[in-house]
């Protein structure tokens, strides 16, 4: 009787878990669209309303026109991104190697130098996993968009009962007050990917000055 009364608790306490790890990438999801593609779609708008309402002079029409096409093939770009960021690898099949790879060559493409350093990931459960895999994502998107970075150590591995993850830049940094400020104002990033790694137990670090780069170190229990 008091063995199945525990594991209904504790089937409970799972989804409960699971519901807020799920409102948690939902939120992430409506951060990543509020602050690319709706700002980009709201400013093509504002212009072809513009050149509309005749608010543009005739020998600039086709540079608005042009403008806008480019900026919507963006728009396009960054939703067909989103998608299979919402639709990780399949980790079970390819191993968070391979994705983590995968994820640095994205770096590499824009002129950085990266080292990756992977020991032990395919002793994880697959849904610790997924979970280094989305923290390495949003840290290497936040190298990719915001760092200016030369250099780039992407590490991941599993030590003491711990799965672990570190993404480190030589970028630019920045103030932990503007962190805060991007955060009130809608600007989620790192902060869901925090919740979520909390959710599950582990804990995410940040640790940034202005000229000094970027460490996001990520620990979460391996039970």
């Amino acid at each position: 009787m008091l063995l199945e009364r525990i594991r209904r608790m504790r089937r409970a306490r799972l989804c409960r878990r699971d519901q807020y790890v799920r409102d948690l990438e939902r939120r992430r999801l409506i951060g990543e669209l509020h602050d690319g593609v709706i700002q980009d779609l709201a400013g093509i708008n504002y212009a072809l309303e513009r050149l509309r309402l005749g608010g543009v002079s005739a020998d600039q029409h086709g540079e608005v026109i042009a403008d806008s096409a480019l900026r919507l093939r963006r728009s396009i770009g960054d939703l067909r991104t989103l998608l299979l960021d919402n639709y990780p690898p399949d980790l079970g099949d390819e191993g968070l190697g391979l994705a983590l790879e995968r994820l640095a060559e994205t770096l590499e493409c824009l002129g950085m130098e990266v080292r990756l350093e992977v020991s032990r990931t395919e002793c994880l459960p697959p849904g610790t996993s997924t979970l280094i895999f989305r923290a390495a994502q949003e840290a290497v998107r936040n190298v990719a968009r915001h760092s200016g970075a030369h250099e780039v150590l992407i590490r991941a591995g599993r030590r003491r009962g711990q799965a672990t993850l570190l993404v480190e830049d030589d970028g630019q940094g920045f103030d932990r007050a503007r962190l805060l400020e991007r955060h009130e104002a809608g600007h989620f990033g790192l902060q869901s990917t925090s919740d979520l790694v909390t959710a599950c137990g582990g804990v995410l670090r940040v640790r940034a000055a202005p000229g000094q780069g970027t460490s996001v170190n990520v620990e979460v229990p391996v039970g």
